[in-house]
């Protein structure tokens, strides 16, 4: 995590279900809101970043075979795994 100088504050509006539920998962893990938020927001934001790749990566390389592509998938997703 990053220390308290480097984290920004900012305000978020939330549907009340939604914030239940993230209460309640902050609560079976022990952990703040703030932290299962910055969590999921994370999480969130690699996979985008990993669609976004794959993306450019089709677009780059179109000649590339759709099992080359497969392969390259399926070590994205194994290096998920490992993260």
């Amino acid at each position: 995590m990053a220390s308290k100088t480097d984290l920004k504050r900012f305000n978020l509006q939330l549907p009340a279900a939604l914030k239940r539920r993230i209460e309640r998962a902050a609560e079976r893990r022990g952990r703040s809101v703030a932290a299962v938020v910055r969590s999921a927001l994370e999480h969130y934001l690699r996979r985008e970043e990993d669609l976004l790749f794959v993306a450019e990566l089709r677009e780059t390389y179109g000649a590339v075979r759709a099992e080359d592509l497969e392969l390259v998938e399926a070590l994205d997703a194994v290096g998920r795994v490992f993260r």
